[in-house]
């Protein structure tokens, strides 16, 4: 970095040089920038620059309606301008569109600055679209699925005065192997049925139905996902099982008897309530209930989930974050063809949900000379997985489908020879008492909706959505069943 040099201009304003040659102009870098800008149409509400100098920031201040994140590597600004957001990293960054509410993002760059050093600037610029690519994603799912998953915690606590919910405890676990339904769970099925009874097993919902085929029962399936698709793919299984899931999951899944369900907290700002407010059982004892990320991804969600209840190695067999003949499941994707000639019975927010969740944008992940086909979602997944330090060892098989193997290291079934069959695969869960706590919740709902818009806001509900308001009509009809509490 030691080649930039900042010097003065013909019109006494500082520009910028680097192996002799000019980044900005040598007569008027300013007017330089006001040109640049001008040709810049439409930017959105949040402007990311990277332009090394202020004189972009500069210009883009004069219009006044901005929220610009200078991204400044380098840090060539000793004297930051009022008003503007200053980083110098990649993970501040982040961290600074994470704390806004919009994901209306523009993006400048400054070509000559990005010219001058291409191997130090071109890696960050493509990290910072993979940023904003990632957040744009996450709060569109947000704003999608935040009012169906307030709608599925209501319509789940009607009926339920008792939970069982998952906490932590102090006992070390060793292996748990993960089954989703990628295309190369079917090499696996000899593996897993060899080393099943030694492990800890957690099954991803959408492969449920091909291990029922083929006689494998795990020891606990989890889901996450709010809509349909879900109780879907556990309606297929027949026998019974334990589910770990949140409030947040659709109310089908709730009423399905062959599962017992185990209750996380995805921390949303309803659950937050209920499980803050009037548990007993959990202030006396100081239970604490698991939380996790509201991330979408169940896979994430349970290597997270792992960590708290003390695992330390993990076996991932079908996770591909990839197609195969164009589909992501397993067997080209049975599934998403069912599933969309079935429609007739969902409602119309469910219809909108559902088209969400079948949706495939094809994108591609490259390592290297490698390349894998598969949608949007998944390559956000797939980025997360590899960034992300979850602080457990991570196992596969020959047979897997990994783009990138650096953080998987390969076993086979001998390996688990000296290891004896788990005879109690409990996990560590207690049942507590909900009543006072949920009408306390429902109360605050009912009131809250009524005074102002801060409930509206916590629950995530558009009052000019018709949709929100039959279905919240809906939901204190039936909150009104319950007997008022008694302070």
């Amino acid at each position: 970095m030691n080649s930039y040099e900042i010097e003065i201009g013909k019109k006494g304003l500082p520009t910028l040089k680097y192996n002799n040659k000019y980044i900005y102009s040598s007569y008027d870098p300013k007017l330089e920038a006001e040109k640049f800008l001008s040709s810049k149409q439409n930017l959105k509400k949040i402007v990311i620059t990277c332009c090394g100098m202020d004189y972009i920031n500069i210009e883009l201040k004069k219009l006044g309606h901005y929220d610009i994140i200078s991204f400044d590597p380098i840090k060539f600004n000793n004297e930051k301008l009022s008003n503007i957001t200053y980083t110098n990293n990649l993970i501040d960054l982040e961290k600074e569109l994470l704390q806004r509410d919009s994901i209306d993002i523009s993006f400048i760059i400054w070509p000559p600055l990005v010219e001058s050093n291409p191997d130090f600037y071109l890696p960050k610029l493509k990290k910072i679209n993979e940023i904003i690519e990632k957040i744009i994603y996450s709060k569109n799912s947000e704003n999608y699925f935040g009012f169906i998953e307030t709608k599925n915690i209501i319509r789940n606590l009607i009926n339920e005065n008792e939970l069982s919910i998952l906490t932590n405890d102090n006992i070390k676990r060793d292996f748990a192997l993960i089954i989703s339904s990628g295309n190369s769970l079917k090499d696996n099925i000899k593996f897993i049925k060899n080393i099943k009874d030694r492990v800890y097993t957690f099954a991803l919902p959408s492969s449920l139905p091909f291990l029922y085929n083929k006689n494998i029962e795990p020891d606990f399936v989890i889901a996450v996902d709010s809509g349909f698709a879900t109780y879907y793919h556990l309606s297929k299984y027949k026998k019974t099982l334990n589910l770990i899931c949140p409030l947040t999951i659709h109310p089908a899944v709730f009423k399905l008897n062959n599962y017992k369900k185990i209750v996380f907290s995805y921390n949303t700002n309803l659950e937050s309530r209920l499980y803050e407010n009037g548990i007993e059982d959990s202030i006396e004892n100081n239970i604490k209930i698991i939380k996790s990320h509201s991330e979408g991804s169940v896979f994430i969600n349970l290597l997270r989930i792992l960590k708290k209840l003390n695992f330390s190695d993990v076996i991932l067999i079908g996770q591909d974050f990839g197609y195969y003949k164009n589909r992501g499941h397993i067997d080209g994707g049975f599934f998403e063809s069912e599933f969309l000639e079935n429609s007739s019975i969902l409602n119309p927010l469910e219809k909108q949900f559902k088209i969400l969740e079948t949706k495939k944008d094809v994108v591609y992940i490259k390592n290297g000379d490698n390349e894998i086909k598969t949608d949007r979602s998944l390559k956000v997944y797939y980025n997360h997985f590899i960034e992300n330090d979850f602080s457990l060892n991570f196992y596969s098989t020959q047979h897997s489908n990994f783009i990138n193997n650096d953080k998987i290291k390969i076993l086979d079934e001998p390996f688990f020879h000296n290891y004896e069959t788990i005879k109690d695969k409990n996990l560590p869960t207690k049942i507590i008492t909900i009543e006072n706590s949920k009408k306390i919740l429902f109360n605050e709902l009912k009131n809250g909706l009524k005074k102002d818009n801060l409930m509206s806001k916590l629950i995530n509900f558009d009052p000019n959505n018709s949709l929100h308001n039959i279905t919240i009509e809906k939901l204190l009809k039936l909150t009104k069943n319950l007997k008022p509490l008694v302070l």
